[in-house]
């Protein structure tokens, strides 16, 4: 089994759908599952593999507020019920932390992606992608790879949505936007302002 997590907004659904699309052309004969904070529960086998991907969490918020229209204090998610931004990040900091101590914890393998590297530069994301997998391409599948998942072929297909979410894929109307979302335009510096995002920031490099 081949499990795809990661942090809300951070390119897990982009993963999840080459990996689905490496399974449907044979060329891999695992399942796929995708899954945010609720991988934490299920049980996890020495012999799957795991597909995390993470986000600067400020980023991953302000996609989420760009995606819904919400504001700081209406931060409201339906499987969560946060009610301000600042609470959904720690939220973030607390899943991130749960990860990583169930990875060393249960010794499982495990394989990150950077959004900010893997996802935005979508070739080296597939290149891991197929490094995780023990798959070695012939350039011209791996160009055909990243033609049908980059950001602007991901974008033109969302735009064709007409359904909440679609069941093959995981994409949402609004999932995708051309412009970058920055937190600085969105967030407040007093909502992220908080001693355990401050040090998870840290923690993950981010400034």
């Amino acid at each position: 089994m081949i499990y795809v997590n990661g942090l809300y907004r951070s390119g897990s659904t982009v993963i999840y759908n080459i990996v689905r699309q490496l399974i449907v052309e044979g060329l891999v004969k695992d399942n796929v599952v995708k899954h945010h904070e609720h991988w934490l529960g299920i049980p996890i086998f020495h012999s799957d593999l795991n597909i995390y991907s993470y986000r600067d969490i400020r980023n991953c918020t302000a996609s989420f507020m760009r995606k819904r229209g919400w504001t700081e204090h209406n931060f409201q998610h339906p499987s969560i019920r946060t009610k301000t931004a600042k609470e959904f990040m720690c939220f973030l900091v607390r899943t991130d932390r749960a990860v990583k101590n169930r990875v060393e914890k249960e010794h499982l393998s495990i394989y990150e992606l950077r959004y900010e590297e893997d996802i935005i530069n979508i070739e080296l994301g597939i290149k891991k992608i197929l490094s995780s997998l023990n798959l070695l391409l012939p350039k011209d599948v791996v160009d055909i790879l990243i033609e049908c998942h980059n950001i602007h072929a991901v974008k033109k297909f969302v735009d064709t949505l007409t359904v909440r979410e679609d069941r093959r894929t995981h994409f949402h109307p609004n999932h995708i936007s051309l412009d970058k979302t920055d937190y600085k335009n969105w967030l407040s510096e007093e909502s992220w302002n908080d001693p355990d995002i401050l040090s998870w920031l840290e923690e993950r490099g981010y400034d």
